[in-house]
């Protein structure tokens, strides 16, 4: 077929009259004045679609293109009268054409979609397309109408807003979304997965001692000194100071020795002015046989990556069956601790702390009781998701009251003293301090009939938040006792750095006191010290009445355990009142 411009809308002929109608002079009148008609009404059709940006083609299926508008003729090269649709449409980048649009046609459905065509400029467009059937009435004769828009710009700025949406502005890497994407599309690939979980463990004493803009710095170091990742590996920033890696399952050698790169090359980041010495807690997670469940490989990773964390941070841990038991548990204790917090089941016991000689209640230790659960247990559950907190408010609140209803009703409670516990988390907080003064005085009480018991774990990171809350307590008279001395990580540094009144004896000195003469030598060494430093020495664990003489021929003043008085109610520490009990010797 010739290749002849395609004419405008306006040139496309009318419909033949008969011989017959030619031969009536009134129908041929009529017939006149109807041409005049359809030709102003083609005319104003063919202004209308000429003034319009987006591109109008008229054709029909096998006899080509009948018909563009300015804006086709002008911007699609090749556009010609009788170019078949199929030709037309295989200008296209992508072959949708053939694919889609005829069948479409021959089925009397609308097609609708994008194509990528070369216009006259030479640069390829992205079109938003509409191709609409029309049925002329004869049979397999099909027309169609095709509008196409410019989209160009619109899909540019939504692709760019989608790119922004999954990179991490701070260090450049995919964020969350990102990553959780990649493992759904790995998940539909079935590939076997393993991810990495990384925690940097110190980076909190940056942002606190030398502000967040340090911090920010060094995680940006991080990311660089990490993304150097395999060929098809992804390297994402989770969040604050967490990044994931997601790499190739099948070889568990490799992923080991990959942990131990991520984790050697974080040591080795250097910032300059940021002298601080970097360590990560790392947990690591495997799909089960390329089953990939992207949260719940997440979810295995953190959890692996906090039991590393508990184990002394700067080292991997590899998730198991015993962390996913671990994992859920922890869940299911988390979820119904937040409902026992909230109507009341968790509750406060007190435990007296007696004089050696006379017996008399010098004050109590509250003690978190939730059920029959065992308390160490779930305190442990409470700091490692974050509750604690929660946990520690609330007992502190029940502590006060309790000591204000024992001070108005109790005859000789004036001088007891209530000892709570704290965590490294409370202290952390920046209102702490102030707002446990307020709730002392809300309960009609002095700071310093408040004891505030710290475990040797909450010192051992030296942060301005802790030191500065200590102090303003203990400048307003809130007395501060170390928790179980001599374990854990105990140093005589604390002494010097925190102003603390009281050393709480661990009970595994108290019991090892009558057959271990060592045991006794340090003992005493401590009580010495103590006694020189001024500070008040009780002794914790007292079951027997052997382990009340040692611990009182050694010169301990103040003792606390199930031989002088076990952890009770409230209600039943009214009961009892406050009378000394003699001791026995």
């Amino acid at each position: 077929m010739s290749a002849e411009p395609l004419p405008p809308l306006r040139d496309l002929p009318d419909a033949v009259a008969t011989g017959e109608q030619l031969s009536d002079p009134e129908h041929q009148i009529r017939a006149d004045a109807e041409r005049i008609q359809t030709g102003k009404s083609h005319e104003r059709l063919v202004q209308v679609l000429d003034e319009v940006d987006d591109l109008v083609i008229v054709g029909r299926l096998g006899g080509g293109l009948l018909y563009a508008n300015e804006a086709a003729a002008e911007l699609v090269p090749g556009i010609r009268m009788g170019v078949p649709l199929a030709s037309f449409t295989g200008l296209a980048m992508q072959a949708l054409g053939n694919a889609e649009i005829e069948p479409s046609l021959r089925a009397m459905r609308r097609w609708t979609g994008d194509l990528q065509l070369r216009l006259t400029d030479g640069h390829v467009h992205e079109l938003a397309t509409t191709v609409t059937p029309v049925a002329s009435g004869e049979p397999d004769e099909i027309y169609f109408g095709i509008i196409m828009r410019d989209v160009s710009a619109e899909r540019r700025h939504a692709r760019a807003l989608a790119h922004q949406a999954r990179i991490d502005h701070l260090t450049g890497l995919p964020n969350r979304l990102a990553l959780l994407e990649d493992l759904e599309e790995r998940r539909v690939r079935g590939e076997e997965v393993a991810v990495l979980f990384v925690d940097i463990d110190n980076l909190k004493i940056v942002n606190d001692g030398l502000g967040h803009g340090a911090g920010d710095r060094l995680l940006a170091a991080i990311a660089e000194a990490l993304g150097d990742v395999a060929e098809g590996d992804l390297l994402a920033r989770f969040g604050g100071d967490e990044f994931v890696i997601i790499t190739d399952g099948g070889d568990r050698d490799r992923v080991m020795a990959l942990a131990d790169d991520l984790l050697s090359k974080i040591a080795a980041v250097k910032v300059p002015d940021i002298g601080t010495h970097l360590t990560a807690s790392l947990g690591v997670s495997f799909s089960d046989g390329g089953s990939i469940d992207p949260e719940g490989l997440l979810r295995d990773a953190d959890a692996a990556m906090y039991e590393a964390k508990r184990r002394g941070r700067a080292g991997a841990v590899y998730f198991d069956q015993g962390l996913r038991e671990r994992a859920q548990r922890r869940f299911t204790v988390e979820r119904s601790m937040r409902a026992a917090l909230a109507d009341g089941s968790v509750e406060v016991h007190f435990q007296p702390i007696v004089d050696v000689e006379t017996g008399e209640v010098q004050g109590f230790e509250a003690l978190s009781r939730w059920g029959d659960r065992d308390p160490e247990e779930f305190i442990t559950m409470a700091e490692e998701s974050g509750l604690v907190v929660a946990l520690g408010e609330h007992v502190l609140a029940l502590s006060l009251a309790a000591l204000a209803a024992m001070r108005s009703s109790l005859p000789g409670a004036e001088a007891v003293r209530m000892s709570v516990n704290v965590s490294g988390r409370q202290l952390l907080d920046r209102a702490f301090a102030h707002r446990t003064l307020d709730q002392i005085h809300e309960f009609g009480l002095a700071p310093n009939d408040v004891i505030l018991e710290l475990t040797e774990t909450v010192l051992i990171d030296p942060r301005e938040e802790v030191d500065r809350a200590l102090r303003l307590l203990r400048d307003q008279g809130v007395a501060l006792a170390l928790d179980d001395f001599g374990s854990g990580y105990s140093s005589l540094a604390y002494l010097r750095r925190y102003p603390i009144d009281a050393l709480k004896l661990d009970n595994s000195y108290t019991q090892a006191l009558l057959h271990d003469p060592d045991t006794r030598i340090i003992t005493e060494a401590m009580v010495t010290m103590a006694q020189r430093l001024g500070l008040r020495l009780v002794a914790e664990g007292v079951e027997t009445a052997s382990e009340l003489n040692a611990v009182r021929d050694l010169g301990i003043s103040s003792v606390q355990g199930y031989l002088v008085g076990r952890a009770a109610r409230l209600d039943d520490v009214m009961r009892s009142g406050l009378t000394p009990r003699p001791l026995p010797r």
